[in-house]
Order: structure tokens, then C-alpha cells, then sequence
């Protein structure tokens, strides 16, 4: 399962989230395994062995790939129900699973629904879990996943994660990607988390992460971005063979825009590909909207041309390379920022414990629907 940021709607909350059918990842695949090892790593990459870290994370990350390119399998018309965790909401049955096992639902839930679910999590800034299970096999543990929730005001930092937050080496071509991906452990741009949660403590800022990478590797990178102790966000993926790749990551930052039409939006990326030309179009079609764009210069090599953002004020961008240099002038959230916009009697619900959700979120099983 894999969940979206939670909007007010009414007197409540709209929880939009995707459920996913496979079947389970554990031992299979070995024959693709081994030929892919054989023509892409020691072929293509010439590399011609692993070491034990090396192949269990090759085997981890291409089953989680391979699992949906299974050329003769058939998911449709499974029945799944979901229901918000922490409350007495009862089981409800959500859109049948398609022919790749992928289900999408919304769901609203009340005020008073979502004040206990948040105390469910221990959480102060906004967040619920939402799980799903099959219809026919109720004993089965259902699966779940974290919603950030997002209040219609304020401010939305959206950030790209190849090269923004995670090293990927794009710019260094798909032989480094392929090896950074499936063969090293993910690791963390330096600094960046911890400007992060700067912004979320000081501006109350929620985060979405819109990336071309696959959705095959969303639990990886939901588990990067938890274990590094970056903010709860929302993760938006492409898929390797849609024909919209090109457009993807400006007509999902687009949408965001529309889906929140109150909130203000800062725009993180890098300079490896085409983040400067891509926020740059879409601060010039929401200039009151925008309030930055930051880009990571990622070598020498691949340094910024001002002309991108020619038109734009000079003080709505902004190139860097330690993210010590980055600056970001907005109204200090108060205090009572981060607390959700629900009625007085919810208070009671909400736990104290400062570094509850992120141990809860570290501590949670790996989402994703599997029979």
C-alpha cells in the first residue's frame, strides 16, 4: 500500500491511497536473477562478481522489479477493504483490483475519526495509517501505510530525490545509476535532512517527493528517506515504460498545485538532468504560488545557466552546493503550525512524545500487498 497526502474536505479528511496485489517475492525469480546478473552487471558493467552485501541487495531490489513483469499473470477482480487504524471505523471495500493487481481508493473519514487515529500513531504534526486487507481471506495480516496529513494552508516543499537528497550519479551515466541502485546501499546527500526537518520545525512545511524513479522501488526508498530521518511525505514514482516519462515530474508537481490552490510551494532538484527547466516553467505559470526554487549544483560539470530562470526574480532561486549555503525566507511558523485544523475536542487525543512518529514509522512492517 502506498498512500498519499491526506486533504480537508468538509468536516473532514480525504484519504487517497493505492493498494498493490503481488504474489509473494520471497525465492522466486531466480532464472531472471541469474541472466540479468550475467548480461547487464558482468556483461554490460563489467563487473564480474558481488560481494555477499552487494548480491543480497541485487536480489532484494530486482525481485521487487521483476514481480511486475510477470508476462502471464492475472490479478483482476480481487475485493480488498480498508479501514483507518486506531479507530471503530468498520471494514470498507475498496475499487477491485485491475489486471496488474493495482487498486486505487479514496476515502473520507470525520473530524472526530481522524483526531483518534492520529493519537493512534502518537503523532503531533499529522499523520494516519490506513490499512488493507483481502475480502475473502480476513485472517490474513492486513498491510498498511502512513498518510501525511495536510492542512489547506502553508507551505509544500517538493523535492526531487535522485541527486536532490539520495547520491544517484545520475549525471554520470546509466552505468553508475544501475550499480548505485541495485548493488550500494542508498546514501543520504549530506546535510539534507537536516534541512528538512529545519523547514518542518520552523515553517510548519509538509513534503511531497516527485521522482522518475520506478514504483517498484518505493519500500526501498520510503525505508531510505525513514532511516535517514527525513519528514514524513507523500512519494510520487514513474514507471519505466509509460510514454509520459518525459512529462512526468511537471505534470505531477502541476497537479499538486491544483490539488492544494491555498498552500505556497518551494521546488527542490539538482542540477543533473532537467530540475532548473522544469521548476523554472512552472514557476513562471505560478509566480504567486511558488516562493522558491533551489537547486543542487552537482559538479562543476553540470553548473546552472542563469538564462534558465531568466524573467524570474533573483530572489526566488537559487543554485547551491552545501546545503549550509541554502537560504529560505518565510513567516516562522507558530507554535500551534504543525497542529491539524480539527475541532478543540480532539486535543485529548494527540500523544506528547516529541520523536514518537519517526520510531513508529522506522519500526512499521513493509508495506505492500502480497497473497
Amino acid at each position: 500500500v502506498t498512500g498519499e497526502s491526506a486533504k480537508r474536505e468538509g468536516e473532514g479528511w480525504r484519504l487517497p491511497f493505492v493498494a498493490h496485489l503481488f504474489r509473494r517475492n520471497e525465492g522466486r525469480h531466480v532464472f531472471r536473477l541469474a541472466l540479468s546478473k550475467m548480461l547487464l552487471f558482468q556483461g554490460l558493467l563489467k563487473i564480474k562478481s558481488f560481494d555477499a552485501d552487494a548480491q543480497k541487495l541485487y536480489e532484494e531490489r530486482a525481485r521487487l522489479v521483476f514481480r511486475n513483469l510477470e508476462l502471464f499473470a492475472e490479478h483482476r477482480g480481487h475485493r480488498l477493504e480498508a479501514r483507518l487504524v486506531g479507530t471503530d471505523s468498520v471494514w470498507r471495500e475498496i475499487p477491485s483490483t485491475d489486471k496488474d493487481g493495482r487498486a486505487e481508493a479514496s476515502l473520507w473519514f470525520s473530524d472526530e475519526e481522524i483526531a483518534k487515529a492520529t493519537q493512534q500513531v502518537m503523532s503531533t504534526s499529522g499523520a494516519v495509517r490506513v490499512e488493507v486487507r483481502l475480502v475473502d481471506r480476513p485472517m490474513t495480516a492486513p498491510v498498511s501505510a502512513l498518510l501525511p496529513l495536510v492542512n489547506l494552508n502553508g507551505v509544500t516543499v517538493i523535492s526531487d530525490i535522485d541527486d536532490t537528497v539520495k547520491v544517484t550519479e545520475v549525471f554520470k551515466g546509466h552505468a553508475r545509476v544501475i550499480e548505485n541502485t541495485f548493488l550500494r546501499k542508498f546514501r543520504a546527500v549530506d546535510g539534507m535532512a537536516d534541512l528538512y526537518r529545519e523547514w518542518a520545525s520552523h515553517y510548519g512545511a509538509s513534503f511531497e517527493f516527485v521522482s522518475k524513479s520506478p514504483p517498484e522501488l518505493h519500500e526501498p526508498l520510503r525505508d531510505f528517506l525513514q532511516e535517514e530521518g527525513f519528514p514524513l511525505s507523500a512519494v510520487h514514482l514513474c514507471s519505466l515504460f509509460t510514454p509520459e516519462r518525459s512529462v512526468f515530474k511537471e505534470r505531477r508537481i502541476s497537479s499538486l498545485l491544483e490539488e492544494f490552490p491555498e498552500r505556497q510551494f518551494v521546488l527542490v532538484g539538482d542540477s543533473g538532468e532537467h530540475d532548473p527547466e522544469i521548476y523554472a516553467n512552472i514557476a513562471r505559470r505560478f509566480p504567486e504560488r511558488v516562493v522558491k526554487v533551489i537547486i543542487r549544483q552537482v559538479s562543476e560539470q553540470r553548473r546552472v545557466d542563469p538564462k534558465v530562470f531568466e524573467g524570474i526574480d533573483p530572489e526566488k532561486w537559487q543554485v547551491f552546493v552545501e546545503p549550509q549555503e541554502v537560504t529560505l525566507e518565510l513567516p516562522q511558523a507558530p507554535a500551534q503550525a504543525m497542529a491539524l485544523e480539527i475541532p478543540v475536542f480532539a486535543s485529548e487525543f494527540f500523544g506528547s512524545v516529541p520523536e514518537a512518529l519517526n520510531s513508529l514509522v522506522r519500526a512499521a512492517p513493509s508495506v505492500g500487498l502480497s497473497g
